[in-house]
C-alpha cells in the first residue's frame, strides 16, 4: 500500500514518471506534512505475517498463544498434530511458520501484535453469525472466531437460520478491545516518531522498531481491555451483511463499515478517519533530494538507534 502512497505523492508533484521525485532542488520546500494514521497503516499492513500469501487466523493463534504464554511449545505441537500439520516439516527459521516452532518470543510477539492491529482493517461478513441447528443444542462451532483467542469458541445453533447474537456480541467485545488497543499502539507510534522531516522509508524503520519495544505491551494491553469491559453492557445498533455497529455502557461506539473502523468514545473519535485518540497527528515527510536516484535513498538508511524509553499516551477515559 505504501507503494501506491508513495506514487500519489510523486504524481503530484511530477508529470513525469522518470523524474522518480527526486528533483526537487527548486522547490523552496523539500518536506510536505502527511497524516501520521496513513503511514503508520501502510506499514502495519507491510509487516503483516501470511502463510501462502494471505491471513491465517487458525495457524497465527496458536502463534499468538505462544506469544502470550498462553499454551507452551508442546501444546501447540499437540494442537497442530491434531490438525494434521506435520511440525517437524515446519522450516526452523525464515517465514511466518518459523514462529511455531523456533522459541523466538520477542519475534511471536511482534507478528501476533501486528496481527490483531491490521485485523481491525479486515473486511466485514456477518454470515458467519447466521446458523442452522436444532434448538437449544450446543455445539461447537463449525469454523473458530477470528477474534477470540482467549476463550472457548462455542455457540448456540437453532434449527432454523437465526443470527447467533450471543457470539456475535461475544466477538464484538474482543473486537472493541483490540481497536481500543490499537489505536493506543498508533498512539505511542505517533508520540515516538522522530520530530524533523524524514523520508518514507526512515519512517517506516522507526516504526518497526517501536512495534517491536511495544509489542508485549500491546498484547497486554488487548487482555486488560477485555478484562475490563467483559461486565459491560453491549447492543448491536445495526448488523448489516458488510457492516455493524455496535454500542458500549461505557461511551464505547464502533461502527465498522467494510474494513474500515470508527471508534468514538463518549463522542471524541478515538480510532478512525484519520484520527488517533482524538488527535490528527502529522509527520512531515521529506522530498527526495536531487542527487539520489528513486529506490536509493531507500536502499541506504541507516535505521535509528530503537529509544530505551517510549513514550505512552495515556488514555484520559
Amino acid at each position: 500500500m505504501n507503494v501506491i502512497f508513495k506514487t500519489a505523492l510523486c504524481g503530484l508533484f511530477f508529470l513525469y514518471a522518470g523524474q522518480g521525485c527526486a528533483n526537487v532542488d527548486s522547490l523552496a520546500t523539500k518536506s510536505i506534512s502527511v497524516p501520521a494514521w496513513n503511514i503508520i497503516s501502510d506499514t502495519l499492513l507491510e509487516m503483516t505475517p501470511l502463510i501462502d500469501d494471505k491471513r491465517d487466523d487458525f495457524l497465527m493463534n496458536q502463534i499468538c498463544s505462544l506469544a502470550r504464554g498462553q499454551r507452551t511449545q508442546e501444546e501447540v505441537n499437540e494442537v497442530l498434530i491434531a490438525n494434521k500439520i506435520s511440525v517437524t516439516r515446519i522450516p526452523k527459521s525464515a517465514g511466518t511458520l518459523s514462529l511455531l516452532i523456533n522459541h523466538e518470543k520477542a519475534q511471536q510477539q511482534v507478528a501476533c501484535t501486528v496481527y490483531l492491529a491490521t485485523s481491525v482493517f479486515q473486511p466485514v461478513d456477518t454470515n458467519d453469525y447466521w446458523q442452522f441447528g436444532h434448538a437449544g443444542e450446543k455445539k461447537r462451532a463449525e469454523k473458530p472466531s477470528r477474534w477470540l483467542f482467549w476463550a472457548d469458541e462455542s455457540s448456540v445453533a437453532e434449527e432454523k437460520r437465526v443470527f447467533n447474537s450471543a457470539a456475535f456480541l461475544r466477538d464484538g467485545r474482543v473486537r472493541i478491545a483490540v481497536t481500543q488497543a490499537t489505536a493506543q499502539l498508533y498512539a505511542v507510534i505517533a508520540a515516538n516518531l522522530s520530530s524533523g522531516a524524514q523520508s518514507y522509508a526512515q519512517y517506516q524503520q522507526q516504526i518497526r522498531q517501536i512495534v517491536a519495544s511495544y509489542a508485549e505491551d500491546y498484547l497486554k494491553s488487548v487482555q486488560t481491555l477485555y478484562q475490563a469491559k467483559s461486565s459491560v453492557k453491549l447492543s448491536a445498533e445495526e448488523v448489516q451483511a458488510t457492516s455493524f455497529t455496535l454500542v458500549g455502557g461505557a461511551g464505547e461506539r464502533l461502527v465498522q463499515t467494510d474494513s474500515q473502523p470508527l471508534l468514538t468514545l463518549r463522542g471524541v473519535t478515538w480510532f478512525g478517519d484519520g484520527k488517533i485518540l482524538g488527535k490528527e497527528y502529522m509527520l512531515d515527510l521529506r522530498l527526495a533530494e536531487s542527487n539520489v536516484l528513486s529506490g536509493e535513498e531507500e536502499a541506504g538508511v541507516t535505521p535509528a538507534e530503537p529509544s530505551d524509553t517510549l513514550k505512552i499516551t495515556t488514555p484520559a477515559g
